[in-house]
C-alpha cells in the first residue's frame, strides 16, 4: 500500500514539478489563492513523509520545502519545518513580517489582477485586519468587475484604519 500511494503522490506531484523545480520559486504559486495553496501544501507534506518512508530523503526535503512555502503559516509548514529539523537539520521559521511583505510587494508588481489578488489575499492569510491589503484586495476585486467582494474588503479596509477621504473617485462612489 505505502509504495502504491508513493507511486501516485511521485506522479501526481512531480508531473506538476515541472513549472517549479524550486520551492523559493514563488511565482510558481501566483495562481493559487489561499485556500488551494493550503490544500496544496497539506498534499505535499504527505508526499514528503511517503519520500520519507521510502528513503527518498532529496524528495522528502523537497516536498516539505513546498510545504512550507506554498502556505508557512498553516500547521502542515509548522510540521514540515520540524521535520526539515529532525531529518535535515536545517530550520525554517514562520516570520509573519517578512511573509506580509513579499505578498503585498509582490502583488503590486503583478500585471496579472487574478495572481495580485492572490498575493493581496495571502497577505490577508497574514494580518486579516490590515488596511492596505483589505484595499489592494478590494481594487484587485473591482479589476475583476466583482464590485460585491471589492465593497467588501473596501468596507474592511476602513473599519481597520483606511481614510476614506483619501479614496480615488471609483471608490468614494463604491463606498457608499
Amino acid at each position: 500500500m505505502k509504495k502504491l500511494m508513493f507511486g501516485l503522490l511521485s506522479l501526481l506531484f512531480f508531473v506538476n514539478l515541472g513549472a517549479a523545480k524550486n520551492p523559493k520559486d514563488y511565482t510558481f504559486y501566483d495562481s493559487l489563492d489561499p485556500a488551494a495553496r493550503k490544500e496544496f501544501s497539506d498534499a505535499w507534506l504527505s508526499a514528503g513523509k511517503a519520500f520519507l518512508d521510502a528513503g527518498k530523503s532529496k524528495k522528502a526535503k523537497a516536498s516539505f520545502l513546498f510545504t512550507y512555502y506554498l502556505y508557512p503559516m498553516g500547521e502542515s509548514s509548522d510540521e514540515a519545518c520540524g521535520l526539515l529539523s529532525d531529518n535535515f537539520k536545517e530550520t525554517y521559521t514562520y516570520d509573519a513580517d517578512k511573509f506580509f511583505s513579499y505578498y503585498m510587494k509582490h502583488g503590486k508588481s503583478l500585471a496579472d489582477t487574478a495572481q495580485k489578488l492572490n498575493n493581496f489575499l495571502m497577505a490577508l492569510e497574514v494580518k486579516p485586519s490590515d488596511p492596505n491589503a483589505n484595499f489592494e484586495a478590494a481594487k484587485a476585486y473591482y479589476e475583476m468587475g466583482d464590485m460585491e467582494k471589492a465593497k467588501s474588503f473596501l468596507k474592511s479596509a476602513i473599519e481597520n484604519g483606511l481614510d476614506p477621504e483619501t479614496l480615488p473617485s471609483e471608490f468614494q462612489t463604491l463606498n457608499q
